[in-house]
């Protein structure tokens, strides 16, 4: 697979975003098990600020979303299985039984394809 890194988006030789959503989810991934190690036991409000300052925002899980959203929903799904590995996390629930829907509106945090909707709808509507 020929893909070279440009302004931190990997850009495939026929244009495809699996490579690019692969490394992201896998830095991702990294962050959160960083975070989770080092914050066990640590309040809601804690968990939720270092799940938004130390991955979302520095893995790049939303970085350039106008441009690689919307894909396939294979790929769109290993960066959501992380935000539900992360509402879990934030809340203590590791019940099976329990929704992560409900765990996400508990927690406060969008499904990351709705952060990125409106991230197009801001890019195709600017104020």
């Amino acid at each position: 697979m020929t893909s070279e890194k440009y302004l931190g988006v990997y850009l495939n030789h026929d244009l495809k975003w699996s490579h690019h959503l692969d490394q992201v989810a896998a830095k991702a991934a990294r962050k959160l098990g960083f975070v989770r190690r080092n914050l066990r036991g640590s309040p809601v409000d804690c968990k939720k600020l270092a799940y938004i300052t130390l991955v979302l925002s520095v893995s790049g899980m939303e970085y350039a979303s106008v441009i690689w959203d919307p894909y396939t929903k294979a790929d769109f799904n290993k960066l959501e299985k992380i935000q539900h590995t992360t509402a879990r996390w934030i809340l203590s629930s590791y019940s099976c039984k329990t929704s992560v829907t409900s765990l996400l509106q508990q927690s406060q945090l969008e499904s990351l394809e709705e952060r990125c909707k409106i991230q197009r709808v801001h890019v195709q509507n600017p104020e």
